[in-house]
C-alpha cells in the first residue's frame, strides 16, 4: 500500500536534481521550437494572408473600428 506523505518544501527539494532540471529545460526548449516553427508559422501565415487580402480589396467590413 502507498504511504501518504504531506507535501512540504523539504520533500519537494528532494525531487530536484541537476539531471531533472536539464531534462525539463531541454524539453521546454524543444517544445517551444516545434511550436514556433510549425504551428505558430501556419497560424501566422493564414492570419497575415487574410489581412493582406482584406487590405488589397479595401474590404474593412469585418473590422469594428470604434
Amino acid at each position: 500500500m502507498a504511504k501518504v506523505e504531506v507535501i512540504t518544501f523539504v520533500s519537494l527539494a528532494k525531487l530536484v536534481n541537476l539531471n531533472g532540471l536539464y531534462l525539463v529545460g531541454y524539453a521546454w526548449l524543444f517544445g517551444m521550437s516545434v511550436w514556433i516553427s510549425f504551428f505558430g508559422g501556419v497560424i501566422a501565415f493564414k492570419t497575415l494572408r487574410e489581412l493582406y487580402l482584406l487590405i488589397c480589396n479595401n474590404d474593412y467590413s469585418n473590422f469594428d473600428i470604434s
